[in-house]
């Protein structure tokens, strides 16, 4: 019903309750398992092995990590499933409050959705088993009703409401044109026999259409 002080190492080979509080200036070592409800621990905790939070389920048993700064730096909301950074309301499965920093690659098997401005270096969207390649959209929609860069596994192709609108790099036909055509400025064709516009379409130019005696323009 008292105190116990030791000044010295202590040692239990069997089961110790506690009914109130235990304060330790030292080291506590423990070999087995601890089940402990509260802890407050002002010093260093050195976990040489697997640590469990909240293995029990307890709706209330949040993990918090604090910074100097912020009192929820990291926190594991436990009725949610969800874990936060710099915010203690996650509303999806990871939520950051900040930046995020990435020096290696990121890997997604469904959408990655911005609401803001989106810068890279390097945008890559390879090709899938059957050798076409993934799409690029424009807009809210992801069903081909907006705009939309692709490839074909032949052609690069732009396109519009599903509809295809330019188309780069056929064997052939270097670049295709679906539909009018409008020009606001010159056309200027190369010297060489193999240089050619071929539309399928029609040319309106508020500018000149120039070509060289070698070159081939054909309308129709």
């Amino acid at each position: 019903s008292g105190n116990i002080s030791s000044s010295g190492a202590g040692s239990f080979t069997g089961t110790l309750f506690a009914l109130g509080n235990v304060d330790f200036d030292g080291d506590l070592d423990v070999d087995g398992t601890t089940n402990l409800d509260v802890v407050d621990i002002d010093g260093t905790v050195d976990v040489n092995r697997a640590a469990t939070f909240n293995s029990d389920g307890h709706a209330s048993g949040d993990f918090i990590v604090q910074s100097v700064n912020n009192t929820k730096n990291i926190f594991s909301d436990a009725t949610a499933d969800t874990v936060g950074i710099n915010t203690t309301s996650p509303s999806a499965s990871l939520d950051i409050t900040g930046d995020l920093r990435v020096s290696s690659h990121i890997t997604a098997s469904g959408n990655i959705s911005s609401s803001g401005t989106t810068r890279t270096k390097l945008l890559r969207i390879p090709q899938d088993d059957t050798g076409v390649g993934g799409s690029l959209f424009f807009g809210s929609a992801h069903d081909g009703n907006n705009g939309r860069i692709y490839d074909d596994g032949t052609n690069l192709i732009l396109s519009y409401n599903d509809s295809d609108i330019i188309k780069i790099h056929d064997i052939n036909t270097r670049l295709e044109v679906f539909g009018t055509t409008v020009l606001r400025d010159d056309v200027n064709l190369g010297n060489s026999l193999t240089d050619k516009i071929t539309i399928a379409g029609h040319i309106t130019a508020s500018g000149n259409i120039s070509g060289s005696l070698t070159s081939t323009i054909n309308v129709g």
